[in-house]
């Protein structure tokens, strides 16, 4: 049997991915890897809703004006996802509760 020296024998082993992280913020990583993402195709979605806005703003026939209202309501619900994604990863609600404190009185202004 091969003995290891006492430096590797006293520090506990590691199996898992987080506890290899010097900092202790795996999980967070990931999480703020989500909300970038999110956060981009929000901005995407709403760059390609002001493009098609642009193009419909110049007189280009009804046809094209057609397939640009079809493409602006595609581009305005691929706005209203990429909120209600970047939502889900990270809710309001959990913010404001980490300002403010735990209670949901501290959250609405009600006394009760």
């Amino acid at each position: 049997m091969i003995s290891r020296c006492r430096n590797q024998r006293d520090q506990p082993r590691l199996t898992k991915r987080r506890d290899r992280n010097p900092n202790g913020s795996g999980r967070m990583d990931l999480l703020e890897m989500e909300l970038a993402k999110a956060r981009q195709s929000v901005s995407r979605a709403k760059l390609d809703l002001e493009r098609a806005e642009e193009l419909l703003g110049d007189d280009c026939g009804v046809g094209i004006s057609l397939a640009l209202c079809g493409r602006i309501r595609s581009a305005q619900r691929r706005v209203s996802e990429a909120k209600r994604q970047m939502v889900k990863i990270d809710p309001p609600a959990r913010k404001a509760s980490a300002r403010l404190g735990a209670g949901s009185r501290a959250r609405t202004g009600k006394a009760g």
